[in-house]
């Protein structure tokens, strides 16, 4: 079935639910404070921080839907990056102490593929194929270089003369991409605020909702006759 022909399955209505669910969120138990300890106080604001990440990575997500929508999505490349990068602070910070955590984002700004690898390991697995995913689009949204540009030219076969183009070639695009980086998003922060527990059923059913789009892209497309 094509997703047009099951709204439940797009990845708009899945990124849709994922905001409902963010909005709904049960509170966040507090944090204890001892004499206004040092540690105390960044296991405090480890919330705080790793909320906003979450919602950067949401929000994010939400507006390159917007622009993949008025055929921006070539465009949308250095939000993936900035996406991307989120997710990965979110899978390291599920990995890390609440009471340092914040003091070791402050100083360490270089983060790698290599750390959510490990982080997922130790954590709850990626969905099937997002890892991949993940790894496509951190070499896609690079800084500017021939990748970035190739979009907007093609090269005759003879490599005799140059096509500029002004709007550029479409890119390809996953509809489990965006609900798959704002899953990973979700999926690390409540566990690292201890509410996991509270929307294990909602967050799973979500889960399996973006696998089971992420196999329709494996799918031959339905003939047109």
């Amino acid at each position: 079935m094509k997703d047009s022909q099951n709204p439940e399955s797009t990845g708009a209505r899945i990124l849709a639910d994922l905001r409902h669910l963010v909005k709904n969120l049960p509170p966040v138990p507090p944090i204890p404070l001892n004499g206004r300890a040092r540690k105390d106080l960044s296991a405090a604001h480890a919330g705080g921080m790793t909320w906003g990440w979450m919602m950067r990575v949401l929000r994010t997500s939400e507006a390159i839907a917007a622009l993949e929508r008025v055929g921006y999505a070539v465009e949308a490349s250095p939000l993936r990056r900035s996406a991307i990068e989120h997710v990965i602070r979110l899978q390291w910070a599920r990995t890390v102490d609440p009471s340092s955590l914040v003091e070791l984002a402050l100083k360490y700004r270089a983060w790698s593929l290599e750390k959510v690898k490990n982080a997922a390991s130790k954590g709850s697995p990626l969905p099937e194929g997002a890892l991949e995913l993940i790894e496509e689009l951190a070499a896609e949204a690079a800084h500017p270089t021939l990748a970035s540009a190739a979009p907007y030219f093609e090269v005759s076969d003879d490599r005799t003369s140059t096509d500029l183009r002004t709007r550029p070639r479409p890119p390809q695009i996953f509809p489990v991409e965006l609900p798959t980086l704002t899953l990973l998003a979700v999926e690390a922060f409540v566990e690292i605020v201890g509410i996991a527990d509270q929307v294990a059923a909602p967050l799973a059913e979500i889960r399996t909702r973006i696998e089971q789009l992420g196999a329709e892209r494996h799918v031959a497309p339905e003939s047109e006759d």
